[in-house]
């Protein structure tokens, strides 16, 4: 059985979803902060040729401190997850050369989206069993759906 949004927002396994994915984001913006070196070498070129190095750094650091706090929060959390896929997305995409250490992003990214959606109200976690809200209705009250 596909679990529906009452068992997947438990609260440790929602907050264990949102530390996960905000542990890594804070982690990367601390230790660039630090050591900054290293990580230049993970932007694509044509952003390190838009931007100084170090406005570069400062402004993805601050983004991945903003988006792994407010996981952290709780607040709102489907807008930090969106902005936490398309980074992980980003890094993906324009850092496929480095897949033998990327490849653990792909957990991160399939995180984040699953925090996205199961944060988003409009969602509907019935569409996986086949049937809408109405039909679950309409079949519990042994009513034939027209």
């Amino acid at each position: 059985m596909i679990p529906n949004s009452q068992n997947i927002n438990t609260p440790i396994v929602w907050f264990l979803l949102r530390f996960g994915v905000a542990f890594t984001f804070l982690y990367a913006s601390i230790a660039a902060f630090i050591n900054p070196l290293p990580w230049l070498s993970y932007f694509p070129p044509f952003m390190r040729s838009l931007v100084s190095d170090s406005a570069l750094l400062i402004t993805w650091g601050g983004a991945e401190l903003i988006i792994g706090l407010w996981l952290l929060s709780g607040y709102k959390v489907f807008v930090p997850s969106i902005l936490a896929s398309g980074l992980m997305l980003g890094i993906f995409i324009f850092d496929f050369h480095s897949i033998n250490i990327i490849f653990r992003n792909v957990c991160i990214l399939s995180t984040s989206i699953a925090l996205a959606i199961i944060s988003n109200p409009h969602y509907d976690f019935h569409l996986f069993h086949g049937k809408s809200k109405a039909e679950e209705k309409h079949l519990a009250n042994n009513k034939p759906i027209v």
